[in-house]
């Protein structure tokens, strides 16, 4: 656990062991933990396959805290590997694909290989863009308390834009805002996504559960 600790934080070559020694309570002993730190292990080079929609430089600007060692690396602490880092910089990978309309991007698990000096680290990611999709029909159900004209006109989104989970995201803010505005502080309002592949669309249908009315105590 001592060692893979290190390795989250960037240490591979990190070494750890321990010795005992007699504890003056009767039939018990001292542990000591022995690290061997060294250096931490760098980032050398990341390569993406199967990227066509977006290049090379654009994501690696996606990954926030996983970059190559550069010029400036050693005053800002960037080109160190940290697996945990990596991790969440993959989650906003695909959280990025899915802004730009890629609702059916997918990536392989990445290679992470070490040099034989254990110094460097070389990271390969091959992702699947697949097609970009574009908003199809939009709906609302449940608790309507609106016509569905006004809380159309409330969404950023519209029909034949490229889908955007950021502004699908911040759509369902403001139509929880409305209700919110009517008193319905514990509206509910859940979206369910038809992906239909044939035409590269994202049918949206907004259900509302309203909730209780609150009053001021």
């Amino acid at each position: 656990k001592l060692t893979k600790f290190y390795e989250d934080k960037g240490f591979y070559l990190a070494k750890v062991d321990f010795t005992t020694r007699p504890a003056q309570e009767k039939d018990m002993v001292e542990v000591v933990f022995r690290v061997r730190e060294y250096d931490k292990v760098r980032i050398k080079k990341i390569t993406f396959l199967g990227n066509k929609a977006f290049s090379d430089s654009q994501l690696k600007g996606t990954l926030r805290n996983t970059s190559e060692t550069g010029f400036f690396s050693w005053a800002t602490g960037g080109g160190n590997f940290k697996e945990l880092d990596f991790k969440n910089d993959l989650q906003m990978l695909q959280y990025w694909y899915l802004n730009e309309g890629y609702v059916r991007f997918r990536y392989e698990p990445p290679v992470v290989s070490v040099s034989e000096d254990k110094k460097w680290v070389y990271i390969t990611i091959k992702v699947d863009e697949g097609q970009q999709y574009r908003m199809g029909n939009i709906d609302f159900g449940g608790d309507l308390l609106f016509p569905k004209e006004e809380l159309t006109q409330a969404l950023q989104l519209k029909q034949g834009e490229v889908f955007s989970i950021i502004k699908r995201n911040q759509d369902i803010v403001a139509l929880t805002e409305k209700y919110q505005d009517l008193g319905y502080a514990n509206v509910n309002v859940v979206p369910a996504i038809d992906v239909k592949d044939d035409s590269l669309t994202v049918d949206t249908n907004y259900e509302f559960e309203k909730g209780t009315l609150v009053r001021f105590g």
